[in-house]
């Protein structure tokens, strides 16, 4: 059919060409010599269902016969120079009319379409829409009477134009049109593949977190993602975790990013090891690390109590624990006093070298104090902590290498350092239910 149609547009091209040319011979227009004119020419509807009906209209003035195509009908002028004629369709079909007389002649066109039964593209998506260069993105696509489906940008012309997908290995970012095609009409979709490049792993809830012995479960989920250069975060990144320190429970080694861009791990505190320093990296960004711990009481060459260790900053000493309810400073004293005591049981001793009572993000723990408040316990048989008495701590550890009263009495300081080697703190006892009051640790605690 639609052979058909072009051979008579053709033809029609070609007649109007040699009556355009026979009109140059003729006289010019005067008042009661002038070419015919169509004033008007219509289909009504003018889109229709296939194999529905539409009446071509028409009216023209001066006009002594019209050709009507791809009917290839000769029409009289009619009453009044108007005239109409109902046809039935099976496909769009564009209609010419071309009027004539004596001094020339005078074409119009009107397309009938059937739009209701033209293809469609009910979905074309990209998943991911971001990708980076070793990656590659699914485009998928969903049409409703297509009878041929293109994709441009080197993709072409599909197998199945219903339903389908291919795999697209961008080398920049760029529009991508798809064309659906029928012979009742064909639709256009664009999408655009964004090529990224990464940037960071990002962490979604901080770098610290706080885990418990035998147990994979912090108090935060480990969460991480993947940006580009926009901020955006990137799908199917896979990052690689190794533990730095730690003797616990990595699982998995490495992690993928999900359908939002979000990915997340455990770590589970299943050796004698308080602590957990994991390293998460991708080649090409730079590395995070995520610091687990426990709020265990450990004295000895690990040292470590409310989540704090004495190679801490200042800044990760809030990280674990928050602002706290104030910093504490002495004329003349180079050790400033970071006050938990109310809500934790727990003092923070910071170096103040330089002695100008100001505490910074790179200030080094000095040593801490936990008091009656405080819960932490050590690991041990019995666990020791505020409250145990000298017969755990013997039990534990044996004789003191120091034990004296101090003023004002009923104080009493018991010492390990001769067992920790590198720790140093004091037990204040009441004389009468001779319990651990406080533990001080001093630095050194943590052999460097």
């Amino acid at each position: 059919m639609r052979r058909i149609i072009s051979l008579i547009a053709t033809v029609l091209a070609v007649c109007l060409v040699v009556l355009g040319l026979a009109c140059g011979d003729n006289p010019p227009n005067g008042p009661d010599k002038k070419i015919p004119e169509i004033s008007s020419f219509i289909a009504q509807p003018q889109d229709i269902d296939p194999g529905s009906q539409t009446t071509l209209s028409w009216r023209t003035l001066r006009t002594d016969s019209l050709w009507l195509l791809p009917l290839d009908t000769i029409l009289l002028p009619g009453e009044n120079d108007s005239g109409s004629i109902a046809v039935n369709l099976e496909y769009p079909t564009t209609y010419s009319l071309v009027a004539y007389n004596t001094y020339g002649v005078d074409s119009a066109s009107v397309s009938v379409t059937m739009f209701s039964a033209a293809a469609e593209i009910i979905d074309v998506a990209f998943f991911p829409l971001r990708v980076v260069a070793d990656q590659t993105s699914t485009l998928s696509w969903k049409t409703i009477r297509a009878d041929s489906l293109v994709i441009d940008q080197g993709v072409g012309r599909v197998d199945d134009p219903d339903l389908g997908n291919v795999i697209i290995s961008p080398v920049q970012g760029a529009w991508y049109r798809v064309i659906a095609y029928s012979v009742y009409g064909n639709d256009t979709a664009m999408i655009w593949l964004t090529l990224s490049s990464r940037s960071a792993i990002e962490p979604l809830n901080g770098l610290y977190f706080k885990g418990i012995m035998e147990d994979s479960t912090t108090h935060l989920p480990m969460q991480f993602a993947v940006v580009d250069d926009s901020g955006h975060y990137l799908i199917n990144q896979q990052i690689q975790l190794s533990l730095v320190a730690g003797d616990g429970s990595l699982d998995p080694r490495s992690i993928l990013t999900d359908s939002t861009g979000v990915t997340e791990f455990t770590y589970g505190f299943t050796g004698n090891y308080n602590r957990a320093l994991i390293r998460l990296n991708i080649t090409g960004i730079p590395s995070v690390y995520a610091d687990i711990r426990t709020d265990a009481l450990v004295p000895g060459a690990y040292g470590q109590t409310q989540y704090i260790l004495f190679d801490d900053t200042y800044e990760q000493v809030v990280a674990f624990n928050g602002q706290p309810a104030s910093v504490d400073t002495y004329e003349g004293h180079s050790i400033m006093y970071v006050n938990y005591e109310s809500t934790l049981g727990v003092v923070v001793m910071l170096y103040d070298r330089d002695q100008d009572r100001q505490l910074y993000d790179t200030s080094s723990v000095y040593g801490v104090i936990v008091n009656t408040s405080y819960q932490g316990q050590t690991n041990t048989t019995p666990p020791i902590g505020v409250g145990s008495s000298l017969a755990d701590l013997r039990a534990v550890w044996g004789d003191p290498s120091r034990l004296y009263y101090e003023e004002p009495r009923p104080a009493i300081v018991i010492g390990y350092d001769s067992i920790f080697t590198t720790f140093y703190g004091h037990w204040e006892i009441g004389m009468t239910d001779t319990l651990v009051e406080e533990i001080h640790f001093i630095e050194p605690l943590i052999v460097k």
